[in-house]
């Protein structure tokens, strides 16, 4: 298995890791990978998104204009 990081960056992350450790009593637990998953499924959701806010926008100012005087 191939390691992702040298001996001199797992210990000064070691360190790191310990402090962090020491000042805040959780525990951290850290990961390396060397990719990450794509989300394919992000540009539909940012759309989603942006068409329900539109969609609520559009009803508060319905709203504010029918029933404000």
């Amino acid at each position: 298995m191939r390691q992702n990081l040298s001996d001199q960056e797992r210990q000064k992350l070691d360190r790191r890791i310990a402090d962090v450790e020491k000042r805040t009593g959780a525990q951290i637990v850290l990961a390396v990978v060397e990719r990450s998953d794509v989300h394919a499924e992000l540009p539909w959701k940012a759309f989603a998104l942006g068409a329900a806010l539109a969609g609520l926008a559009v009803i508060v100012l319905d709203l504010l204009r029918c029933c404000l005087p």
